[in-house]
């Protein structure tokens, strides 16, 4: 199926907008620490701090192409086809905000939300934009068939119900509305074939050490199989599009226009890895995070050629 054909516009829409309370209007969102609780009240394994803000803000440049044409399109075409009702999206787990602030700046006539557990760590300058402070596992906060696309980029980590919160969204859809979800995989593989856990033991101990922790502990489950059964699960659907994307990890390949985002992908995990102390810390003696973030750095630095995956599902709402 063309992504085009995820554009079809529905024959009924409900009315919008809606009233709710708690949302940020424009303003400053704030810098980082000083307006996040500790990451002891959150769900979330990342910490809500600036350096996690600059972390986003450069994986929003790398796989920003991910989801960014099919919710684009299906908001711009919204524009020209239903001029009478203001085309909605939602950002769920806006981060730092990147990608719901530039879609407000692409399209002014679209009315974008975002939310998060923390205020954003960006300035809202887009008078069509605004972001709530919301924890999904509570549900999405709206009534059912109020936003024409919804977009979620790496949100699974912190939500065990992940497939509550498909559902939620599927409903909070209007007829024919788009859900835009990615996900990373939380792994990375060698790209000669050889296995991670010979070329690179100490970068396999950090991810089996996470994963272990996530599904063992936290009850999150690994990407592709929750991606596919919570979409597939969902009656609402009509039609879904799944996408796999493998990105460079590392100083490679060597002459290509790739080993620049290569080289960023590297740095963006490194960060991760690094922004996982405190998480890693609860289960795990300090020596021992110390040494798996340490043998995750020293291996993404030094052994190559390696990729790294996400997993990209497009669904559509029936039309009625």
């Amino acid at each position: 199926m063309s992504l085009h054909a995820l554009n079809a516009d529905p024959a009924s829409q409900p009315t919008f907008p809606y009233t709710t309370t708690g949302w940020l209007d424009g303003g400053d969102g704030g810098s980082g620490d000083e307006l996040c609780p500790s990451q002891e009240a959150l769900p979330y394994p990342l910490p809500p701090d600036a350096r996690c803000g600059e972390m986003q803000e450069h994986l929003h440049e790398l796989v920003r192409g991910l989801t960014w044409d099919p919710c684009f399109r299906k908001l711009q075409s919204l524009l020209f086809s239903r001029p009478n009702l203001i085309p909605t999206v939602l950002d769920v787990g806006s981060g730092s905000g990147c990608w719901i602030i530039e879609m407000a700046k692409f399209l002014p006539g679209v009315q974008c939300y975002g939310c998060d557990l923390v205020p954003v760590t960006n300035v809202l300058t887009e008078p069509n934009v605004s972001i709530e402070v919301r924890n999904i596992r509570s549900g999405l906060g709206c009534p059912d068939g109020s936003y024409d696309v919804i977009h979620a980029r790496n949100v699974a980590i912190g939500v065990p119900e992940y497939e509550k919160f498909v559902s939620n969204a599927a409903r909070a859809l209007r007829p024919a509305g788009l859900l835009s979800l990615t996900e990373w995989t939380r792994t990375i593989e060698m790209a000669d074939s050889t296995l991670l856990e010979d070329r690179a033991p100490r970068a396999y101990a950090f991810l089996i050490a996470l994963e272990n922790i996530l599904g063992h502990i936290c009850h999150i489950k690994s990407v592709l199989p929750l991606l596919n059964g919570a979409i597939h699960g969902e009656r609402l659907f009509a039609r879904s599009m799944p996408i796999t994307r493998r990105f460079y990890v590392g100083d490679w390949p060597v002459g290509s226009s790739d080993r620049h985002d290569g080289i960023r992908m590297r740095d963006v995990l490194i960060e991760f890895a690094k922004s996982m102390r405190e998480f890693l810390g609860k289960y795990l003696i300090t020596p021992l995070v110390d040494d798996l973030i340490e043998g995750f750095v020293s291996d993404l630095n030094t052994v190559s050629p390696m990729y790294t995956t996400y997993h990209t599902v497009h669904a559509m709402r029936a039309a009625h």
